[in-house]
């Protein structure tokens, strides 16, 4: 089963009825921030919107659940950023009782250019400069005190893009390489190649996931997908009775593509096929 799958199906567990008060005893909107980290990058909003600037922070401090937010103000004016922090709140409904920071996220719709960044909590102000062009964001610290910056440069999405992403790479390795071969070979599609010196955006910290396998492709017009589902109908049929074979292909707009095997070890199975892209509406013989 996929990380993600498993995360939300463990949050979905964890998520209890008790009052908010027994959940929150342990911390109230009177709590000192204390430290936070920072990092600007882009994410995917979904419903096939463009992916977005963001600027993210959040406490060091680990709260009670997921659900805890730090109350901010955000100005800008011309080449000025200015971020101030108030207090740490709690949800106002029930959230997941799982251990985890306060958050906040600004959007930040600024054109490529050098910006000043100041982020003021009571009487301290850290001051940092941003560093955006049309394809990669880097902070730059001139002065941090309290705030602790992820300053490495990330790539942004590029437009008309998606990753295919091939878990459990030791046992799906031939289905994951038969895969990526058909997409090169496909009209209207390129893999890309992301330069090292920068975070991919779709998978910035692969220390995380060291079974997984992501590449990278750009794609020419939206009707190239529609041959991508197509085969990869055909590639979960073949791929349904065996073990462990979990391919996601995730667009810059948040589509997401899937097949997945759905038998367990202890199940009947079939061995992983290594050859799945041979069928007619991935364009094969069948």
């Amino acid at each position: 089963m996929p990380r993600s799958v498993a995360f939300v199906l463990a949050l979905v567990a964890l998520a209890g009825t008790r009052p908010q008060g027994a959940l929150f005893a342990q911390a109230t909107s009177r709590d000192s921030i204390a430290r936070v980290r920072l990092v600007v990058r882009e994410q995917i909003p979904g419903q096939n919107r463009p992916p977005i600037l963001v600027l993210a922070m959040e406490t060091l401090r680990q709260y009670p659940c997921l659900g805890f937010g730090v109350e901010n103000s955000f100005r800008q004016r011309g080449e000025t950023l200015q971020v101030g922090l108030m207090r740490v709140v709690a949800p106002d409904g029930l959230c997941p009782q799982m251990i985890g920071p306060a958050t906040l996220t600004r959007e930040l719709h600024v054109a490529p250019g050098r910006y000043a960044l100041l982020i003021n909590y009571r009487s301290k102000t850290d001051v940092f400069t941003l560093d955006i062009t049309d394809s990669s964001a880097a902070v730059v610290t001139e002065k941090a005190s309290y705030v602790e910056p992820d300053t490495r440069r990330r790539w942004r999405f590029p437009p008309r893009s998606f990753a295919l992403f091939c878990e459990n790479v030791l046992v799906a390795r031939p289905v994951c390489e038969d895969v990526q071969r058909w997409l090169r070979g496909q009209v209207g599609i390129t893999q890309l190649h992301l330069s090292s010196g920068g975070l991919n955006p779709y998978w910035p910290d692969s220390s995380e996931a060291p079974d997984q396998k992501v590449d990278v492709f750009s794609y020419a017009q939206d009707q190239v997908l529609d041959v991508v589902r197509r085969c990869f109908a055909e590639i979960e049929e073949r791929i349904r009775d065996a073990v462990g074979v979990f391919l996601t292909l995730r667009t810059w707009t948040g589509d997401e593509i899937t097949a997945w095997s759905r038998k367990a070890y202890h199940d009947p199975h079939i061995p992983v096929p290594e050859r799945v892209t041979a069928g007619p509406a991935c364009g094969g013989a069948g």
